[in-house]
């Protein structure tokens, strides 16, 4: 496949007055900024014209109780979230839904992703400066000063590009749907491909 679509990773924030990171992912390239306001990331996604926003946030709400069908298959494979309902969850389930429908509604591809159990079905480590020298590895080079949630927008940006490339994980219940990198995949001179 050749590589010219824009992928957008975002790790929203709760809140606009906590950071949210924000991610561009084309052409083997990252761009990367802190955004704090609605306004903001609405505008600098939608001008990028991206085939794909990944969000890491709630996009869905359970049909039950606090926590989603969709999240409960997560933890069984041992990949944990946290209920979307809960009190310290509840503004950015919100808020994610939010972006989703402004999105979806100006014509925009949107999936939930999850970028801490992305690194986890990858076998990446979590640990900011193991991860960076391992993207390294694998062609993305990044700075040290590069925020957590800066970071974890380009992993939602990664993820983006597993899906894409149909190498990619569905879990997916009536009340929700996340994608992760499929099992036994990696990078390869910037292309997702199952490890030989």
């Amino acid at each position: 496949m050749k590589d010219e679509f824009k992928i957008v990773g975002i790790d929203l924030a709760a809140y606009e007055r906590n950071p949210s990171g924000w991610a561009l992912y084309t052409n083997n390239t990252i761009q990367w900024k802190t955004l704090f306001k609605n306004d903001e990331l609405v505008a600098e996604t939608i001008k990028t014209r991206p085939k794909l926003i990944c969000i890491d946030a709630p996009l869905s709400l359970p049909m039950r109780g606090k926590l989603r069908e969709v999240d409960r298959k997560l933890i069984k494979r041992n990949l944990h979230v946290l209920p979307p309902l809960i009190k310290s969850m509840k503004p950015l389930t919100y808020r994610g839904i939010l972006f989703k429908k402004i999105f979806e509604e100006k014509g925009f591809n949107v999936i939930e992703v999850h970028p801490t159990s992305s690194l986890k079905v990858l076998n990446y480590p979590r640990k900011k400066h193991l991860l960076i020298r391992k993207l390294a590895i694998i062609g993305l080079t990044l700075p040290l000063s590069l925020s957590i949630h800066e970071l974890d927008a380009i992993i939602c940006a990664l993820t983006g590009k597993f899906y894409l490339y149909g190498k990619y994980m569905k879990i997916s219940a009536s009340d929700g749907e996340i994608v992760l990198p499929a099992i036994n995949c990696t990078f390869e001179h910037g292309t997702p491909v199952f490890k030989r």
